[in-house]
């Protein structure tokens, strides 16, 4: 079905298959009186177009005709050109330049230009090869004078008027940013720079971004099944469906859709049957009749209904309504922090018409709309209290009275309550307290070392220089007298220095932090066994434990080992004699085992050996370690058992 306004303020319908009609302004049937009509027979009229000459109105159908419908003389005059092969015309537009331009059923697109048929209709017609032989579903002229054509299978093509170019194809398959959800197509240009394409959804194409964006049942859209776009006045768009007719702000993407049940005798429309009157009533054909309505008639005033809370999902479980409405407060543990409400009006009466807004405040920083299922959804939610809010809005703008509102509290989890962060602190002050303790403990155990190790410097030291002040005035008596002896004293005071020297150079390095190793500690036994062999051209040999060289001593065991390993072997071989010394040191359990066996028997007798086994003693009990020297056929052993951690 088609439509057309003439001079008069009469409408003419034309019919597929049954003729056309003339009504009044109020859409009463009056005669048609137009003379070459016949309208017995009827005409197929698929197509109208006002000409620009403001008298004449082009008429296309079936079979292939265009005929001229002349106001002034109420004559109209009719054409079969044999180019069109008797194919349906179902499509006409006039451009700029006074052209006229022809969309048949399934042979593409025809042009009559006005200059060349100005002597011969026919001669002014021809056929626009670069257009495949489709069915053109929708023809326009934009306010830049452009054809726009939507085409059943080959999508939407924009055609240069002058020189019949194709300046664009625009189809389902194109770039990311620019392509149409399906090739078949109804055309409005919304304004200068938006163009709307219909086509299994909406199609926005903004001609300045070059961009198009998609509009579709997941969106809202009652359905996707649209036939014909046309704006109002106040700048909605409305869409004729095969289902009834739907009314969008495309500013907040907002439907009102209307079918049967809103008094339509038949909501099933046809394809580009839309047209807009000059007071702004539009107008929709159906398969058999017509709708004729002033939108802004229809423009709802009442305040839509409160929104009532119908459901209230925890985790996917449900809680009982009503006795949550009736809490201040609704509280949740931690682990119950995935919620879901669901909403409703409560009324049937304008259900498809309302759109639902929520907002969850300390999640939402704006209104969100309601979705399909009228149900809001929100998954892991912080620990916190909530205000959920919900109203509903009609298409005009008009929000309900009062907005409903639910508060939701949410624990946090013991690790983030107070009560856990006060036992927090307390353990970090008591472990802070504790481990200060212990490294006080540690300085003071270090200092109370270094201190002992200064006493025993201090001893040692006192007692080396009084026994070299002691020989060394002995020595000088015996100068004159007796050399032999004097030479004897002046060696004694020699070997005396040069132990004090190397007991100062022990506890010196004892005591330096970079040697805290079990490894250098080991070295510098090492370097003692050299100087002993050397200097007493003993055989010394020592077999070392890996295990041993990645302990961990404090400076306390080490310098008790290693005073007891050198007392040791100086006991064995430089006051035993022994020529043969053989040395073990490994690890059993939790014990650090010092095994020295010489082949001499350790003499107690002599004061220099007995000062050592007396100071070897000491030291043992310091560090807690088992001390045990025999002598047996002729041998002496000496075995320390050292604990360790």
């Amino acid at each position: 079905m088609s439509f057309v306004r003439t001079n008069n303020g009469n409408i003419l319908a034309g019919c597929w298959g049954d003729g056309l009609y003339r009504y009044d302004s109020s859409f009463r049937n009056i005669k048609l009186g137009i003379k070459g009509i016949d309208e017995v027979n009827g005409w197929s009229v698929w197509d109208m177009c006002r000409l620009k000459d403001n008298r004449k109105i082009c008429m296309v159908g079936q079979p292939a005709f265009i005929a001229f419908y002349d106001q002034v003389t109420e004559t109209v005059k009719r054409y079969e050109p044999a180019i069109f092969e008797t194919r349906t015309i179902a499509q006409v537009v006039e451009d700029k330049l006074g052209n006229l331009w022809f969309g048949s059923y399934n042979r593409g697109i025809y042009k009559w230009s006005a200059t060349k048929g100005a002597k011969s209709f026919e001669a002014g017609l021809h056929k626009l090869n670069s257009i495949p032989n489709t069915r053109i579903l929708n023809m326009i002229t934009d306010s830049k004078g452009f054809i726009w054509a939507g085409t059943l299978t080959a999508g939407v093509y924009k055609i240069d008027p002058v020189d019949d170019r194709i300046i664009e194809h625009i189809t389902d398959s194109g770039s990311v940013t620019k392509r149409l959800i399906a090739n078949g197509a109804a055309i409005l240009e919304y304004n200068d720079s938006l163009l709307i394409i219909a086509g299994s959804g909406l199609n926005f194409y903004d001609i300045k971004k070059n961009t198009i964006r998609h509009i579709t049942g997941a969106d809202g859209l009652p359905s996707d099944l649209i036939v014909s776009l046309e704006k109002d006045k106040a700048g909605y768009l409305w869409i004729g469906m095969a289902t009834g007719i739907c009314r969008m702000n495309i500013h907040k993407n907002t439907f009102t859709f209307y079918d049967r049940s809103d008094g339509m005798a038949n909501d099933n429309f046809d394809v580009s049957t839309n047209y807009q009157l000059p007071d702004g009533r539009l107008l929709f054909g159906s398969s058999n009749d017509f709708v004729v309505f002033n939108p802004q008639d229809i423009k709802s005033t009442s305040t839509p209904p409160d929104v009532s809370i119908t459901g209230f999902k925890v985790v996917n479980n449900s809680l009982s309504v009503d006795s949550l409405l009736k809490l201040d407060k609704i509280g949740l543990k931690a682990n119950e922090n995935s919620i879901t409400i669901s909403y409703s009006i409560l009324s049937y009466f304008n259900k498809n018409k309302l759109v639902y807004y929520h907002m969850l405040e300390g999640i939402d920083n704006e209104w969100k709309k309601g979705n399909e299922l009228n149900e809001a959804i929100y998954n892991y939610l912080p620990a916190a209290t909530y205000t959920f809010k919900i109203k509903t809005e009609n298409a005009d703008g008009i929000s309900s009275k009062n907005i409903t509102t639910l508060k939701i509290k949410i624990s946090p989890p013991f690790w983030k309550s107070w009560w856990f962060y006060g036992l927090l602190t307390i353990t970090c002050i008591v472990v802070f307290y504790l481990a200060d303790r212990e490294r006080l403990l540690r300085m003071r155990s270090t200092q109370k070392l270094r201190t002992d190790i200064a006493l025993n410097l201090h001893h040692d030291v006192n007692t080396a220089l009084g026994n070299i002040n002691l020989l060394s005035e002995m020595a000088r008596m015996k100068a004159d007298k007796d050399i032999a002896k004097s030479k004897e004293l002046i060696e004694q005071i020699s070997n005396k220095s040069n132990d004090m020297m190397i007991a100062m150079d022990d506890i010196l390095w004892v005591i330096d932090p970079a040697n805290d190793s079990m490894e250098k500690t080991l070295l510098r036994m090492s370097e003692f066994i050299d100087a002993l062999r050397n200097r007493h051209e003993a055989e010394i040999d020592m077999h070392v434990d890996e295990k041993v060289k990645d302990l961990k001593l404090d400076m306390k065991g080490r310098h008790g080992f290693f005073f007891i390993f050198k007392t040791a072997l100086r006991c064995m071989v430089q006051y035993s004699g022994a020529k043969q010394t053989l040395i073990n040191i490994d690890l059993q359990h939790d014990r650090l085992c010092l095994k020295m066996h010489g082949t001499t028997t350790i003499k107690s007798t002599d004061s220099n050996a007995f000062r050592c086994m007396e100071e070897m003693k000491i030291h043992a009990d310091s560090i807690h370690a088992e001390l045990d020297m025999e002598n047996e056929k002729g041998n002496g052993n000496i075995m320390l058992m050292m604990p360790v951690k």
